[in-house]
């Protein structure tokens, strides 16, 4: 038998927690893979980009590279997206530079990579590669 609590009885609702209060936000985090001349010279730069982060930057070690790459993993925790967009204007501007992030082919082109969940992938392709279509036909 299940019992009823007294505010049920008399007709009121029983105040439960509204699903909003039990979220706790994520730390807006961007990570990105750096070439060895990229992440040396964001290793030097690093209090200035987590200046314009107004967070952390994380850079793991010359020897620990993403799979399958000879890069390193740069990681840049923010209280704000726009901070992480400040910071990583640090970053582009440096890749500008680097030698390692000229595009093949196209030599006024710089390539990064990024690292984000797979299930992400989905929403960035979008459905029947729609967002995929729209970026080449503005390119």
């Amino acid at each position: 038998m299940l019992k009823r609590s007294p505010q049920d009885e008399v007709g009121g609702e029983e105040k439960r927690p509204r699903r909003e209060d039990h979220i706790e936000l994520c730390t807006p985090t961007f990570k990105l893979l750096a070439p060895k001349t990229l992440a040396s010279a964001i290793q030097f730069s690093h209090l200035v980009i987590e200046n314009a982060a107004q967070g952390k930057l994380h850079l793991t070690e010359p020897e620990d590279l993403y799979p399958g790459t000879e890069q390193q993993v740069v990681t840049i925790e923010s209280p704000a997206w726009e901070n992480i967009a400040s910071a990583m204007k640090h970053i582009l501007a440096m890749a500008n530079n680097c030698t390692e992030c000229v595009m093949p082919g196209h030599e006024d082109e710089r390539r990064l990579a990024i690292v984000m969940p797979s299930r992400s992938i989905s929403a960035l392709i979008g459905v029947k590669g729609a967002n995929v279509k729209e970026l080449q036909l503005r390119t």
